[in-house]
């Protein structure tokens, strides 16, 4: 009988990548270009905006687009320009939070649970089946009402919340990579769990887990910037996009809405953009297994 020579796991581990990127996605360089451009104006919003976005100036309240400000003001003469620029670190920087620690967290249960199978799975996975049927807004609004209002609370609720979404989906995808022979030859070169599992499985499954996180971020936005125009997010007189929804919502009724439009788009904008990079993501990580 003739054995059957296993393949080596780096040679698996650097076929993969070519499989994966043989040919160039405009659109995924095109949103990555938008989502970098929204980045790059959250940092650098000192150098931009013309003004403090918490400067009042009550003589100028509630005016229209003018040269002094191109988006008008809001009912407190705040330049809605320079609070949109602001508000785009807050914007940003939550669901950022939520996505790294949701991301780890998620990530490292599902190799725990792949690898150790067993009882070990078993557990996990209805653990997981637990946090999956909780409402994520609905978690983040409990968890405001017992540690107050402000950016943490929701954070820390969302992070909970979107765990089970990211482990769920790398699992799947993990176990596949689990009965792979390159698997075998790990064991028989006598690689740790940890070895195999982190430079092995995570690298060859890291484009599903870099999706499921992109799209984590589009849906933790949207979920952020709800609990600040409901009031219990961000408090003023920080800038956050959902705040500022709130703040200029009544303004709309007067025809000024610059503030409440201009930062609606910004949030649809960057949901959008997220949401379909990360679809086109995932499309690409299914065509390369």
């Amino acid at each position: 009988m003739t054995a059957t020579a296993l393949p080596s796991p780096d040679t698996v581990r650097s076929r993969r990548p070519s499989q994966v990127g043989q040919r160039p996605d405009l659109a995924v360089w095109t949103l990555s270009g938008i989502a970098l451009l929204l980045v790059a104006l959250a940092v650098t919003a000192p150098l931009l905006a013309p003004y403090a976005p918490d400067a009042v100036d009550i003589l100028a309240a509630n005016q229209g687009s003018s040269p002094a400000h191109w988006l008008g003001t809001d009912v407190l003469g705040r330049d809605n320009l320079s609070r949109l620029l602001y508000g785009a670190r807050l914007s940003l920087l939550g669901p950022a939070v939520v996505t790294i620690a949701a991301t780890v967290a998620g990530t490292a249960l599902a190799l725990l649970s792949t690898w150790a199978g067993g009882w070990v799975d078993r557990v996990t996975v209805r653990v997981l089946d637990i946090l999956f049927s909780l409402p994520a807004l609905l978690f983040a609004v409990l968890a405001v009402a017992v540690l107050g209002a402000g950016l943490t609370a929701p954070a820390i609720a969302l992070s909970i919340a979107y765990v089970p979404y990211i482990a769920r989906v790398v699992r799947s995808v993990a176990v596949q990579q689990r009965h792979l022979p390159y698997i075998e030859s790990c064991r028989l070169l006598g690689y740790s769990a940890w070895r195999t599992s982190v430079f092995h499985i995570l690298r060859n499954v890291r484009l599903v887990v870099v999706a499921q996180a992109t799209i984590t971020f589009a849906y933790a936005l949207l979920d952020l910037a709800a609990i600040s125009f409901i009031g219990l997010g961000v408090q003023p007189p920080a800038s956050e996009w959902g705040l500022m929804v709130a703040d200029g919502a009544p303004a709309l009724l007067n025809g000024n809405g610059w503030g409440a439009l201009t930062a609606g788009a910004l949030i649809v904008v960057t949901v959008v953009t997220f949401n379909v990079l990360g679809e086109r993501l995932s499309a690409r990580s299914e065509a390369g297994r």
